[in-house]
């Protein structure tokens, strides 16, 4: 099974979305270079943290979408678009935006921050800092700068720190689930 059959394998539902997120993990990554599979690895990763983190009531109405942006990588944003558009968490649809520099970031639910510029990083969680907003990242260091969950290339796959500190300071509710699947949690 190749990795673009996987990663849409790992957003379907029932069965398959309970043991999507340890599933993900253990997918290879093709290179260090984006490829639309790792893409869509990384869009199933960004439905799966949804499933599993509970966002303060007043962060969202009943009605309102989720709202998942992707700082840095328009490619990653049409991906993560087409693979959540017909998908949803707990009756809320998911709405994606694409942004090219950090602002209005207050606005998300998730932010994937999909820089590897070191600076550009630190700020934009510094900006997200208290607000309920799920931040992913891949470069490393981030969980350590501020950052919720961390992306990393172990192995030529993808496993996942939690920052369960800065989870807390945005008000985020993270399943012990998922805190169990995580290669390491900090601020426990």
């Amino acid at each position: 099974m190749g990795l673009s059959s996987a990663g849409r394998l790992l957003i379907r539902g029932g069965v398959f979305a309970r043991l999507a997120l340890g599933l993900a993990c253990l997918l290879p990554a093709q290179s260090r270079q984006p490829t639309l599979g790792e893409a869509q690895v990384k869009a199933a990763f960004v439905y799966n943290f949804a499933k599993f983190v509970e966002w303060p009531d007043e962060a969202q109405s009943p009605a309102a979408p989720i709202v998942v942006g992707v700082l840095g990588d328009p490619q990653l944003a049409a991906v993560v678009d087409e693979t959540l558009r017909d998908k949803g968490v707990r009756g809320h649809r998911f709405e994606v935006r694409h942004f090219s520099a950090p602002e209005n970031l207050a606005l998300c639910h998730i932010l994937f921050v999909a820089s590897q510029d070191k600076l550009a990083v630190q700020r934009t969680l510094h900006v997200a800092r208290s607000s309920p907003t799920l931040t992913i990242g891949e470069i490393p260091g981030f969980s350590n700068w501020g950052g919720v969950i961390e992306l990393v290339l172990e192995d030529n796959k993808f496993r996942f720190e939690i920052n369960a500190g800065a989870a807390r300071r945005g008000g985020l509710k993270v399943s012990s689930r998922l805190l169990r699947l995580a290669r390491s949690v900090k601020g426990n």
